[in-house]
This record gives C-alpha cells, sequence and structure tokens, in this order.
C-alpha cells in the first residue's frame, strides 16, 4: 500500500525519491518473506505486476537508496517509470489529467476493502 501510495504522490514531489526508492526495497524484502498474509485478490496480484515490471529499471537504485545520491538526471530517469508503470497497470492509463490522484484514491480504497492499514503521513 505504502509503495503505490508514494508512486502516485511521487508526481506532486511532497517527499524526496529515497522515500518511495526505500518503499520498494521493503516491499522486495516483504515479497519473499513466508510470514507475509496474502489475499490473492486482483489488487494484489495487479499491485505485485507492477513490482515485477519496476524491478529491472528500480530495485538497483532502490538497494542504494539509503546512502547514494542521484543526479537529477538520475532522478528523473528513476521517476519516470514510477510514475508510469503503477496507473498503467492498475488504473490503464497513465496519460489522464489527474491519474496520479485517482491512483492513491484507488489504492487507499482497495486497501481499506482488504484491511491493510498505514499512518496518514508515513516517516520520511
Amino acid at each position: 500500500m505504502r509503495f503505490i501510495n508514494l508512486c502516485g504522490r511521487q508526481w506532486y514531489m511532497d517527499h524526496p525519491l529515497s522515500t518511495t526508492l526505500s518503499a520498494f526495497h521493503d516491499v522486495l524484502l516483504a515479497m519473499d518473506d513466508p510470514d507475509q498474509v496474502r489475499t490473492r485478490t486482483d489488487f494484489e496480484e495487479r499491485c505485485f505486476e507492477c513490482v515485477r515490471v519496476l524491478r529491472p529499471d528500480i530495485e538497483h537504485h532502490a538497494r542504494s537508496a539509503a546512502g547514494a545520491e542521484l543526479t537529477l538526471d538520475e532522478e528523473d530517469l528513476v521517476r519516470a517509470p514510477l510514475l508510469r508503470v503503477p496507473p498503467s497497470i492498475l488504473l490503464g492509463a497513465a496519460d489522464r489529467p489527474g491519474i496520479q490522484f485517482h491512483l492513491v484514491c484507488w489504492n487507499r480504497a482497495n486497501c481499506l476493502v482488504e484491511g491493510v492499514d498505514e499512518p496518514y503521513w508515513p516517516p520520511t
């Protein structure tokens, strides 16, 4: 939930890119954790598909996000798939006006239905 929410909010640049990359790294760790509860819903499967599609472009940066500084050009290259992939996979489009806002709302609504919750403002 947190990662998809941060991808949507990345459009508004209201948090550092490293926060989104750190959340992606947390997702990668959680995906391999056998104690994680799985719902097997369409929502969960599409979220996992976002991670699978993003992984080749983002994983290296996510693993080194804690200590590495990206140049502005590198940030733009890393941010682009974070803005494009989740709305494309989850909502079917990435280029509609306001799609990032819809992504955050859609993600939050699905998380409520599935009983997934987090603080309103995640720590940065």
